[in-house]
């Protein structure tokens, strides 16, 4: 019998005559297993007896299986089986699988008093979830056709990518990773990109690199372009003194002529930077020196000084040197000397000199100027044929283009006496209250005098008389050259050395007969006729 739960009847017959016989026992069970059973039988006119064995078979149980799929972490999982009915505990082999991702076969072997069952599965370690890291993804266009990689961790290991090189063009390109190991997989999808190259304008000139100004004259241009090979394109940022067709640049004004160059991009590189060129747009070299004269006056005594004060300056477009500067004196003038001085770059021939004024191998930077001091006496002789005073003061340059500005006259009429003369004025027209010798102070051998200085007040290259003795015996001068002002001593024997003030202010000091003047850059010192004291009258500061 197969176990069912029931206790089945054990039955005998004898042969001949298929007589029934008593069994004993009747019935086995109900739990499966092995029964001994006897048999009686008698019949008319036979007879027997036997012993036998009467069994219950298990029944076939049914294997429920655990878990048998699994994610690679490392571990050996368990595999269990039980079998039903009873929810019985089987043995598996083997009982644990693993540690590495793979299918493994299991056998169940399950047993219990009644129920028997026996099973073969496979149970599975899944690989894990990797992670994709990828290598390089973004370039530069060079016209190769760069490698993509990837690899996956853990284990740095090598990836499958498709497609493995992109390029050789500049844009983006999608690109699929499959990485593989014994207990790790993965795959990714992402963007490899090759941007636009740059490109550089180099050697950008223009031929001549200085063209000399003519009107509606040309000049060319250069550049070497980029690797793109769009060619270069030139453009004016200045069209009032220069336009561009081509490479070439038409000029139309002097000045500063500033120009343009500028290459496009394409697929595979950006536009290059815009490029400028500043050309200098300057007429041909051309001297130009310009003079002046001035003594500052209408009129003037017979007897008395006269001074001159002479400006050459460089009005032209290059720098001169080798001028030669000159201012020959008129019979009713006797020379007293003559001094220069020099705005920054510019030199004078000569510091100083003595009757005519004749400097040579003077020098002028463009913008520059000399300025000369000549000092002369009146002749005290009323026969003369003219009481006009012309003194014309002339300079020479080679390749000057101006003549006409390369000479000056000054017209003074010497008179015996004219109203204003007490005054410091000129006897033509009254001075302004600020520019008069109004103030009076008094210098002795123990008192020194103080006087302020407003160099605003002085007109530009004009000799101006700041003190005097009231008695004539000196006078103190200033002139204003560029942004500096100069003074020097002067009595009617004796004129002294121009020096530069360094102060707001000046002292006069006198020591015996001489006379010393403190504030200036070089000591300034005469010596007077007598020891003073003198009243002095000078210009008031407001």
């Amino acid at each position: 019998f197969t176990y069912d739960g029931s206790t089945p009847t054990i039955t005998a017959t004898m042969n001949p005559g298929n007589v029934a016989c008593t069994v004993t026992p009747s019935s086995i069970g109900p739990n499966a297993g092995s029964y001994g059973v006897h048999a009686d039988c008698d019949g008319t006119n036979h007879a027997a007896s036997d012993d036998a064995t009467a069994t219950i078979a298990k029944a076939a149980g049914a294997v429920v299986w655990g878990t048998l799929n699994f994610t690679y972490d490392g571990s050996t999982p368990t595999i269990t089986a039980t079998m039903n009915p009873g929810n019985v505990a089987c043995t598996v082999t083997p009982s644990s699988i693993g540690p590495n991702a793979g299918s493994y076969g299991v056998h169940a072997d399950c047993d219990s008093t009644n129920h028997a069952a026996s099973d073969d599965t496979t149970a599975t370690i899944a690989k894990a979830a990797g992670a994709v890291v990828w290598g390089t993804l973004n370039f530069t266009y060079d016209g190769s056709t760069p490698t993509i990689t990837a690899t996956m961790n853990p284990g740095n290991v090598a990836c499958t990518v498709t497609p493995s090189t992109i390029g050789p063009d500049a844009g983006s390109y999608g690109v699929h990773a499959d990485c593989d190991s014994t207990n790790y997989a993965a795959s990714d999808d992402t963007t490899a990109t090759i941007a636009k190259a740059t490109q550089t304008i180099t050697d950008f000139t223009s031929d001549p690199p200085t063209p000399v100004f003519i009107l509606n004259g040309t000049f060319t241009l250069s550049a070497v372009g980029g690797a793109s090979g769009n060619p270069v394109v030139f453009g004016s940022l200045t069209p009032a003194l220069c336009t561009v067709s081509g490479n070439t640049v038409t000029m139309l004004a002097v000045g500063t002529c500033t120009l343009t160059a500028d290459q496009a991009g394409n697929a595979n590189f950006e536009p290059a930077a815009q490029v400028t060129l500043d050309v200098v747009l300057a007429p041909a070299p051309a001297p130009d020196l310009a003079v002046s004269i001035d003594d500052g006056r209408d009129y003037v005594q017979y007897g008395k000084p006269l001074s001159y004060t002479i400006v050459v300056s460089n009005v032209g477009n290059t720098s001169v040197t080798a001028a030669s500067v000159s201012a020959l004196l008129p019979a009713i003038l006797q020379g007293q000397g003559w001094s220069c001085v020099a705005s920054s770059g510019s030199a004078c021939g000569q510091a100083s000199g003595s009757g005519d004024l004749v400097d040579s191998g003077a020098a002028l930077a463009v913008g520059g100027s000399l300025t000369y001091v000549l000092d002369t006496v009146v002749v005290d002789d009323q026969q003369l044929a003219s009481d006009e005073i012309l003194l014309s003061a002339g300079v020479t340059a080679s390749g000057d283009v101006n003549g006409a500005n390369d000479s000056a006259t000054d017209l003074t009429l010497a008179v015996l006496f004219r109203n204003g003369f007490e005054q410091g004025e000129d006897g033509a027209q009254a001075l302004p209250p600020e520019l008069r010798l109004g103030a009076v102070g008094t210098l002795t051998q123990d008192l020194a005098l103080t006087l302020a200085v407003d160099a605003a007040s002085l007109a530009p290259w004009q000799r101006t008389t700041l003190a005097q003795a009231g008695d004539g015996a000196f006078q103190v001068e200033a002139i204003r050259i560029a942004d500096g002002v100069y003074l020097r001593l002067r009595s009617a024997e004796q004129v002294g050395a121009w020096s530069r003030l360094d102060a707001g202010a000046i002292a006069l000091v006198l020591v015996d007969t001489r006379l010393g003047l403190v504030g200036a850059r070089a000591g300034l010192e005469l010596v007077l006729p007598h020891a003073g004291p003198f009243e002095v009258r000078y210009r008031a500061v407001r």
